[in-house]
């Protein structure tokens, strides 16, 4: 190995095994002046950042921009568990397989901050169906499709 290559791979140089000691203790010196004191802990998290912020809604271009307002899980007894990616309530209006309308349905699913449990929708389709079960969505008027995806999952159980 020339001098350049030994100079350049990180794995090459030496390491200071004691670094994330000495932070810790600055830390700890001068919580102060790495935290915002108007953030509480809360049980579970280190601080809960998202629930002192107050986000403005999305506008009507920002809306425009977003590509999915879902995340569709499939779930091999049947069940669709739909999240709302948005602020904001959206409406799912239908449901289609293989590409195919099969559902129509008008149900609105609350923010993520408001609720953020899934909106559970029962079908008839059992088994693996990656990819074969879309959702449309509305939101401020502008419609989306969001695909199931490849999710590792055994009659409604993750295993991850």
């Amino acid at each position: 190995m020339n001098y350049y290559e030994e100079s350049v791979l990180l794995q090459d140089k030496a390491k200071k095994s004691n670094l994330l000691i000495e932070n810790i203790e600055e830390f700890v010196k001068d919580q102060s002046e790495y935290t915002n004191p108007s953030i509480t802990p809360k049980e579970g998290f280190l601080f809960s950042v998202l629930d002192n912020l107050n986000f403005l809604p999305p506008t009507v271009l920002q809306a425009s921009e977003f590509k999915e307002h879902l995340y569709v899980r499939h779930l091999t007894n049947g069940n669709l568990e739909l999240y709302n990616l948005l602020p904001d309530e959206i409406t799912v209006k239908q449901l289609l397989y293989e590409d195919v309308p099969t559902m129509n349905l008008n149900v609105k699913i609350p923010s993520y901050k408001k609720n953020p449990e899934p909106k559970i929708i029962k079908t008839q389709y059992l088994g693996l169906q990656d990819k074969n079960i879309s959702v449309v969505s509305s939101y401020q008027n502008f419609h989306r499709t969001s695909k199931n995806e490849y999710w590792p999952n055994w009659l409604g159980k993750c295993w991850n």
